[in-house]
């Protein structure tokens, strides 16, 4: 397990948070201190980052997003190259290459604190 950084959105009027970008599969729901693990049958590796500076660069950039925050997390690495999500009898796929600077796949991704955003 490693440690690291998730921006994420809080759903309103819930405890539990989704993806910020609209790539990712918006059915992935992530609970502080729930491990959130990659579903083989829906989505592929979820996007986290090694280091605060990236994830607050990227949750200022988000920043007009309502519920943008950030956690740090523990996270799995994933052996996975590519970020990818089914809709339907289509998978849609897409390079690491062309996500925010910083970012790491990972197979299974738990929120611990969250952080202040720093602008």
């Amino acid at each position: 397990m490693n440690t690291g950084y998730k921006v994420v959105r809080l759903i309103s009027n819930t405890n539990e948070y989704k993806p910020v970008m609209s790539f990712a599969y918006q059915g992935i729901k992530y609970i502080q201190d729930q491990p959130t693990m990659q579903d083989k049958n829906k989505f592929g590796p979820m996007t986290v980052f090694s280091s605060l500076i990236s994830a607050q660069q990227f949750a200022n950039d988000m920043s007009h997003l309502p519920g943008i925050t950030i956690f740090k997390i523990r996270y799995t690495q994933s052996d996975e190259e590519v970020l990818w999500k089914k809709e339907g009898k289509i998978i849609k796929t897409k390079k690491v290459s062309g996500c925010p600077k910083g970012t790491i796949l990972a197979s299974s991704v738990t929120l611990l604190e969250e952080l202040k955003i720093k602008k």
